[in-house]
């Protein structure tokens, strides 16, 4: 699991109220699959202010999610910046052309660029949580969005789908990164209300870790919410 999405996932697990300023940087890259080259818009910088709580994400501006994952404008081809620095066989690039091509008429906002990062990824074999990366990003942009909750679950259950595939299929790499998959599977099951299997994985991230690792913190606080029967999203 440390991959470049390790810093994807080490910013799920910083929770701060809000950020006072946010800042971009342009890269320009070229995509994999057709060559056409563009700008990629980063987060340069930003600052944080308030308490920390067990937040998945940084409270920051909604263009810093919006912006983690982007498109290609001609092919759609979709991922995190270091996915536009990979080069492609010859038949990889068929399979994508030929995926992708189902969106030409396809309205790509920010939801459906990571629901494609997620499917581009399946199809390339990617590890599994470089996939759960992808879906846990739109999961986090649908938050707010009161008529796509239906969809918003749908994104955390596959988040959660392909975070136990890497724990069970010995993709852990180290007692670390087991912590860390049974934090994300059981925020995902309390965020859809799957309380009771959640706590299950709450206590893992318990045996995994030490008692002031930071994972370990948060999951004490998270299992008391499942406890409740709490399943915010909001925080």
């Amino acid at each position: 699991m440390k991959t470049k999405h390790s810093l994807i996932i080490a910013f799920f697990l910083v929770a701060s109220t809000f950020c006072e300023a946010h800042t971009f940087y342009w890269e320009k890259v070229k995509c994999p699959v057709d060559g056409r080259k563009f700008m990629f818009t980063g987060t340069g910088s930003m600052t944080i202010t308030g308490d920390g709580y067990a937040d998945l994400m940084i409270a920051t501006s909604g263009s810093h999610y919006g912006t983690l994952i982007q498109s290609c404008p001609k092919c759609h081809y979709s991922g995190f910046l270091a996915d536009f620095r990979i080069n492609l066989n010859r038949k990889n690039k068929k399979l994508l052309q030929k995926h992708l091509s189902k969106y030409d008429s396809t309205n790509i906002d920010v939801v459906v660029k990571c629901q494609i990062a997620a499917e581009v990824k399946q199809i390339l074999a990617s590890d599994y949580v470089e996939i759960a990366s992808c879906y846990l990003v739109g999961s986090y942009l649908l938050r707010y969005h009161s008529q796509k909750q239906d969809l918003r679950k749908e994104f955390q259950l596959k988040t959660m789908k392909y975070y136990k595939a890497s724990y069970y299929s010995f993709q852990c790499s180290d007692l670390a990164d087991s912590a860390l998959a049974c934090y994300m599977i059981a925020e995902m099951l309390r965020r859809t209300s799957r309380y009771e299997e959640a706590m299950l994985y709450y206590d893992r991230v318990l045996i995994y870790s030490t008692p002031d690792n930071r994972v370990n913190l948060l999951a004490i606080k998270q299992k008391k919410m499942a406890l409740e029967k709490d399943d915010n999203n909001k925080i």
